[in-house]
């Protein structure tokens, strides 16, 4: 494995950084599993599944860029640090320490030398970046309410921050400009709407909603239009996550009974199920991993 580092252009200007030719697509994702417990990775179709943490307590995994790294977060509850991992399970490193306290799901910026994450005790948790190497901490959302689950435009010059933010007794999809621009609510209604995911171009926004009583899977355009229901089951689906080549999502569902992996082609078609161990299998991360 590479050291985490881009050449000085990259960190001077903050262009994308993408992952180098003989990177493969391959599916993170958080386990239970009492006999494998931790993250794991496999194969879009399921097979050559890895563990490569050990602690049911490493969760929310997410796929560097250039695809040398997963984020996650671990520690227990009310005591979430961040963390960089190997995708061969070497090189495991905290990166962050002081407050703010208990933080989540980290999402990488698109030029892979910072990540945004949920910090903070609720009612007090707000959207933050921070570099890999734990600098240069910045708050995104300010302190009027709960703010979670952040997700990144991918495209650098866009600069903007999905996430959920707990309005009205609801959460709802909000972006901001982490660059100092205003905040622009996308969904609302008397129920939740959360877990957003960009597809690869930008131009859409994935996510979970309760409208329909459970959790289902929707798709809208990223200003908030076009809402489109793409799952309909009795069970729950949540936390999306579009392929790198933004044909197919990755989600977690109970449909079937337990906590399971699938897939499903961008317009809800094509179901498969991927987990089938017995144990909670969540939080999938789709992206590109160099072998």
């Amino acid at each position: 494995m590479v050291p985490l580092a881009v050449p000085f252009a990259v960190l001077l200007v903050g262009c994308a950084v993408h992952p180098p030719l003989n990177a493969i697509p391959m599916i993170a994702y958080h386990s239970e599993r009492s006999l494998g417990a931790g993250i794991h990775l496999m194969n879009p179709d399921g097979t050559g599944d890895v563990r490569v943490t050990l602690s049911i307590e490493d969760v929310s995994p997410a796929i560097s860029p250039d695809g040398y790294h997963l984020a996650f977060a671990s520690g227990g509850t009310n005591q979430q640090q961040l963390y960089l991992v190997h995708p061969d399970g070497s090189g495991r490193t905290q990166i962050t320490t002081g407050p703010p306290e208990d933080k989540w799901t980290p999402d990488w910026l698109p030029n892979g030398l910072k990540l945004a994450f949920s910090g903070g005790y609720s009612p007090n948790k707000h959207i933050y970046t921070i570099g890999t190497g734990g600098t240069n901490l910045l708050q995104i959302t300010p302190n009027d309410y709960l703010d979670t689950e952040p997700a990144v435009a991918p495209q650098w010059q866009m600069g903007v921050i999905a996430y959920q933010s707990w309005r009205n007794y609801h959460f709802q999809i909000f972006t901001r400009d982490f660059l100092g621009g205003s905040e622009k609510q996308l969904t609302t209604g008397a129920y939740d709407n959360v877990y957003p995911c960009y597809t690869p171009d930008g131009q859409k926004i994935v996510f979970t909603s309760t409208r329909d009583r459970n959790q289902q899977i929707y798709i809208m355009n990223a200003d908030g239009t076009g809402q489109t229901r793409l799952t309909n089951n009795s069970g729950n689906d949540f936390k999306p996550s579009v392929s790198p080549d933004g044909t197919e999502i990755a989600l977690a569902s109970t449909r079937n009974g337990g906590w399971d992996i699938y897939k499903m082609n961008i317009d809800g078609s094509n179901v498969t199920q991927l987990t089938t161990a017995p144990g909670k299998d969540d939080e999938p991360s789709w992206g590109m991993i160099v072998p």
